[in-house]
């Protein structure tokens, strides 16, 4: 997301995407925009060298949360918005829009929701020139019955408030009728899920 947004920031003084459209100008885009960014001292560029030097330093963006969607609430949850998770932030906590990074994520085997092995022609050795297709049960019983997953990962620009994003983000999921959302987050050298009565203690301990 950073190296995205430093050179959308660029875009209109250096021109990256014109140049992107032909051979010749396409030739000259390379890593080293980043640092031709950085190194720039145009005042234009200032929002988007910001953004170099703070990769630079591993001031990254943090991730908030990373929540699986169920299959029923995929099409539901798919068009929440950055000002939808800002709008159920606590009260006298201030999220804006810029605070928050909504990345949609979908996971499978490159035939979206179909199992690759339907796709897939088998020979016998008895018999090289006729293919033959063999069932999903008759491979094995412990191919799964989905072959794709779509993830909401949420992530924040300003780290002091990721714990504030993640509990709106968490707020949002309930009134779109996620009872007890499972989230994973993290925190430094840290991986944990966090169920219902975690959050709780989290809130009671913050």
């Amino acid at each position: 997301f950073m190296v995205q947004e430093a050179l959308t920031l660029a875009d209109p003084v250096l021109k990256i995407s014109e140049r992107s459209r032909s051979p010749e100008g396409f030739n000259t885009l390379s890593d080293s925009i980043l640092l031709e960014i950085e190194r720039s001292r145009d005042e234009e560029l200032r929002e988007a060298r910001a953004v170099v030097q703070r990769m630079r330093k591993r001031r990254l963006y943090r991730m908030a949360a990373d929540y699986l969607m169920p299959r029923d609430k995929i099409q539901q949850l798919a068009s929440i918005t950055e000002e939808d998770i800002a709008s159920f932030a606590d009260h006298g906590k201030t999220l804006e829009t810029r605070d928050i990074i909504i990345d949609r994520l979908t996971l499978n085997y490159a035939l979206k929701n179909k199992n690759p092995l339907d796709h897939v022609r088998f020979y016998s050795s008895a018999d090289s020139l006729e293919s033959y297709s063999i069932p999903k049960d008759r491979v094995s019983l412990l191919i799964p019955n989905e072959f794709d997953e779509h993830y909401l990962r949420i992530y924040c620009r300003d780290t002091s408030k990721r714990d504030h994003i993640r509990v709106a983000f968490k707020r949002l999921l309930e009134s779109r009728g996620v009872s007890d959302p499972l989230l994973m987050y993290n925190i430094p050298g840290d991986i944990r899920f966090c169920s219902r009565s975690q959050w709780a203690f989290r809130a009671q301990r913050d």
